[in-house]
């Protein structure tokens, strides 16, 4: 029965984590930065 458990827990996080970096891809495609800046970056863009 915990094998079951276990197996199940283990699907969630793999498939989980697949579309944590589908959508991190996704993101870089469209040309945003995935993730907020450093301390000390500027938070905008230069045009």
């Amino acid at each position: 029965m915990l094998n079951v458990a276990f197996s199940q827990s283990k699907y969630y996080i793999d498939n989980l984590s697949e579309n944590i970096k589908r959508g991190i891809r996704q993101k870089l495609r469209n040309g945003i930065w995935p993730s907020k800046p450093p301390v000390g970056y500027p938070r905008w863009r230069f045009q």
